[in-house]
């Protein structure tokens, strides 16, 4: 049996109960979802929040974001964890942090230190189309607001953007527009 524990945030209001809420699945693998990303499990909750009709309790947005997702009460991302696996088989790995306030938008990121431009520039290319897959009317703009994405990449991968794994993507209070120009290749470079 697993247990996918996680929370709630919703985008519109910006409010969370706190609660964890939790899907229960009879056949599932615990070590199976231990080895997933944690961005392919929050798809698989977001597809069963939409099935649910699930709202925000406070608002009644459907525009929900999914916080700490936990499989059997272990924690899915774990940066400390993820980053040591990079350094031990030499896999790139790529974080970057947005955030806003007001008018004004502060990038933060950090790379393999073995990471060069080529795979750089995959790296923002699946971080892109990512972004684009994603229904605009999900990016509200609020006063503040916050993206963060993690991904890993083997280092035999060619700079192929489709061998690059998501492990994590959450976004709130930003535009797809403004995301997009920080992804913008022409403002980056691994030196």
């Amino acid at each position: 049996m697993v247990n996918i524990s996680y929370q709630l945030g919703c985008r519109h209001c910006f409010r969370t109960d706190g609660v964890p809420s939790v899907y229960f699945l009879a056949d599932g693998d615990p070590a199976l979802f231990r080895k997933k990303p944690e961005y392919e499990v929050v798809r698989l909750i977001e597809n069963w929040q939409k099935q649910d009709k699930r709202k925000c309790q406070f608002c009644t947005s459907q525009n929900l974001e999914i916080l700490e997702v936990k499989i059997n009460d272990k924690e899915l991302y774990n940066f400390d964890r993820l980053s040591s696996i990079c350094r031990s088989q030499y896999r790139n790995m790529f974080n970057l942090n947005i955030d806003k306030k007001g008018d004004k938008i502060s990038v933060g990121h950090g790379t393999s230190p073995f990471m060069d431009n080529a795979v750089l520039l995959s790296m923002l290319s699946k971080f892109s189309s990512l972004v684009d897959s994603v229904d605009s009317s999900s990016f509200e703009e609020h006063e503040t607001g916050n993206v963060f994405m993690f991904a890993m990449g083997d280092p035999e991968f060619n700079n192929d953007p489709e061998l690059i794994v998501v492990h994590k993507f959450k976004y709130h209070g930003i535009t797809k527009e403004d995301i997009k120009k920080v992804l913008d290749p022409k403002h980056w470079s691994a030196g």
